[in-house]
């Protein structure tokens, strides 16, 4: 492991901002990779699903996937409270979006964010190189619990769509599922509609018993 105290300022300022979003990216492709396995995806369908996706609804995907599991209760509780936590984690945008330069002591980073809703300001958030260390240990924990979910996917888990409404009621009963067409649409497919008179056609020629015109005769 890299000891990054012994780094120089500016130089440690980029190290660590880089660790922590390899940190994360890791975290993302784990979220990926237990999509396409509980969706049973390729890996060209998993890319082109997930380029199209943001992290909350990548999270919320999951999410649904394991409360519609076959998971037992307990595991759907616990793994939907890790996945909320990555949903609400609340520094990623910082670290990726914001200001930041080396830290005036050398330890660590400060980020400039700007806050600019009716109110102006730029507070200074500094982390130190341990804050960097607690939370890349935070995200690698995550990253750990995403894989381990992936790799319940990979067994023989199923899926169930709730029976709601009318549904539940037919499921619940001996009474056998019509289906059943309204009227006025089995009339419709039911009733012929003649073709136009072969006279009333355009650019038809005339018949050899239809009378000449006047104007025809001369």
């Amino acid at each position: 492991m890299t000891d990054f105290k012994n780094l120089d300022p500016e130089t440690r300022a980029y190290a660590l901002i880089g660790q922590f979003l390899k940190r994360w990216s890791d975290l993302e492709q784990q979220i990926h990779e237990a999509i396409g396995t509980a969706l049973g995806l390729d890996e060209t369908r998993r890319y082109i699903l997930c380029a199209n996706l943001q992290l909350k609804d990548k999270v919320n995907v999951l999410r649904t996937l394991v409360q519609q599991s076959s998971f037992h209760a307990d595991v759907k509780e616990s793994t939907n409270k890790e996945l909320t936590t990555i949903l609400n984690y609340p520094n990623r945008n910082m670290i990726a979006h914001e200001a930041f330069e080396p830290a005036p002591d050398g330890d660590g980073v400060v980020f400039l964010p700007v806050k600019a809703k009716k109110e102006f300001s730029r507070p200074r958030d500094q982390w130190s190189v341990d804050k960097f260390q607690e939370e890349g240990e935070t995200i690698a924990t995550l990253t750990e619990k995403v894989t381990r979910l992936k790799a319940r996917f990979s067994g023989t888990t199923t899926f169930e769509l709730p029976i709601i409404g009318w549904m539940a009621a037919i499921e619940g009963s001996d009474m056998p599922i019509r289906r059943i067409m309204s009227p006025a649409l089995h009339d419709f497919q039911n009733h012929f509609v003649p073709m136009p008179p072969h006279s009333d056609q355009p650019n038809q020629e005339k018949s050899d018993q239809t009378p000449e015109s006047p104007r025809e005769k001369e």
